[in-house]
């Protein structure tokens, strides 16, 4: 998970690092910061959050 708009991160390092990891996930927030995830996202992020660990894990 990664905000669009992070000012300490840039999306770029989520991107690569993404690649780099097998069976990995990346959620960019349209408009979001570095920090707590809430208000109208909310919905969104429960919904994301919720599919990413129902999945199958490999450990």
């Amino acid at each position: 998970m990664q905000g669009d708009r992070d000012p300490l991160y840039p999306v770029e390092i989520s991107v690569e690092m993404a690649r780099a990891i097998p069976r990995s996930s990346l959620w960019i927030v349209p408009n979001g910061g570095h920090g707590p995830i809430g208000g109208e996202r909310w919905p969104d992020f429960v919904k994301t959050s919720l599919a990413f660990l129902s999945a199958d894990a490999v450990v």
